[in-house]
């Protein structure tokens, strides 16, 4: 491809080999992926389990919804958003034992949880939670102060389905010993970044019902994995933040890498025009997008496929070659390995649901 150099172009040729012989299975109902239990109690003794489970809780205790969606086999999003008027404790169990990430995104309040054998997480609109959980049976205690709204969306991903996701991308050492199937349990606290919540929002109010929201929601699930890597250094502690001059560059390649996703330009040409060597410009680019110039690159190329799709005005064909691919199974592969559908499986759930009213694409 023009404009990569020769590493990157191994890199390339190895994520784009033509697997157009495989199978994609057509897309089925997913088993819910509910992997832990959890239940509240107050000072007083009182508990949810006093409740019956048909009744709201009661006004002078305060307001609680909690919601659960499952979107795809081994995904998974809470949606809660609970107000206690005494101090609360939530209990919580790891009830399976297919290991699983764990992610809290608070929009609103303050919440302090704590696992066995962890330091206990601060989570707040600035600060969001990221657990590893390895074995059944581990518990962990959520603490609610009394009067104060907390607002979270909670995406799971199980470590089968995460290992898929980040197929041939280097991660911190921490998930990939994980998903290589060490099952260490694992907490950290990364800053919430105005694109982490961002999609947290997108990820509770898709603009689509049914099958296409589904890929929609899995679709910004590879975002939020992608800001993860990029909020975590390579032994899984928080990042420092980027200095902003160097984050405004890597925004200004990125528009310039977006003008033209089938020809992107070499990794030296951009480090030049950014003032920066490129191990600076990699290791930064790296930091503020979670990913490297070319695993970027491709996943913006598939997004704008998707766009396209949803479009409808192109053939399939049509699009693989606006983006750079030589051949259709190429893109196909690609396509169907990151949304977990073929293009034209994406293009018909797009054609027999209507968008909801009201929404917006991300």
């Amino acid at each position: 491809m023009a404009g990569i150099n020769d590493t990157e172009s191994k890199e390339m040729s190895e994520y784009n080999k033509d697997n157009s012989n495989v199978e994609i299975p057509p897309m089925v109902a997913a088993p819910p992926f509910i992997p832990f239990t959890s239940t509240w109690s107050l000072p007083s003794g009182f508990a949810e389990t006093d409740m019956d489970p048909a009744c709201q809780l009661p006004d002078a205790l305060g307001s609680r919804r909690v919601s659960y969606q499952t979107f795809g086999d081994g995904c998974g999003l809470f949606d809660a958003t609970v107000l206690f008027s005494e101090p609360v404790n939530v209990e919580g169990m790891v009830t399976s034992e297919r290991p699983f990430l764990l992610l809290r995104l608070p929009l609103a309040g303050r919440v302090d949880v704590s696992m066995s054998g962890h330091e206990t997480v601060n989570e707040t609109p600035e600060r969001y939670g990221l657990f590893l959980h390895g074995r059944g049976g581990d518990k962990c205690c959520i603490v609610q102060k009394p009067g104060e709204r907390s607002d979270l969306v909670a995406p799971m991903i199980a470590v089968d389905r995460l290992r898929g996701m980040l197929d041939g991308i280097r991660v911190p050492a921490v998930i990939a010993k994980f998903i290589d199937g060490h099952a260490d349990n694992f907490v950290a606290a990364p800053k919430m970044s105005a694109v982490m919540r961002r999609l947290a929002s997108q990820l509770r109010a898709s603009p689509y019902t049914g099958d296409l929201g589904n890929l929609y929601r899995q679709g910004k699930l590879f975002e939020v994995v992608a800001g993860i890597l990029g909020d975590l250094d390579d032994r899984g502690h928080p990042r420092q933040p980027v200095i902003g001059v160097e984050r405004a560059r890597v925004a200004a390649i990125c528009d310039q890498l977006r003008l033209d996703l089938a020809h992107p330009r070499t990794l030296e040409s951009l480090a030049r025009e950014a003032g920066l060597s490129q191990r600076r410009l990699a290791e930064t680019f790296r930091e503020v997008t979670g990913l490297s110039v070319i695993e970027w690159v491709l996943w913006q190329k598939l997004l704008l496929a998707a766009e396209l799709l949803r479009e409808g005005r192109l053939p399939v064909k049509e699009i693989a070659h606006r983006l750079g691919y030589s051949q259709v199974g190429t893109f196909t592969t690609a396509f169907s390995r990151q949304f977990g559908v073929a293009p034209a499986g994406y293009r018909r759930a797009v054609v027999s649901h209507h968008p909801v009213t009201g929404g917006g694409r991300g």
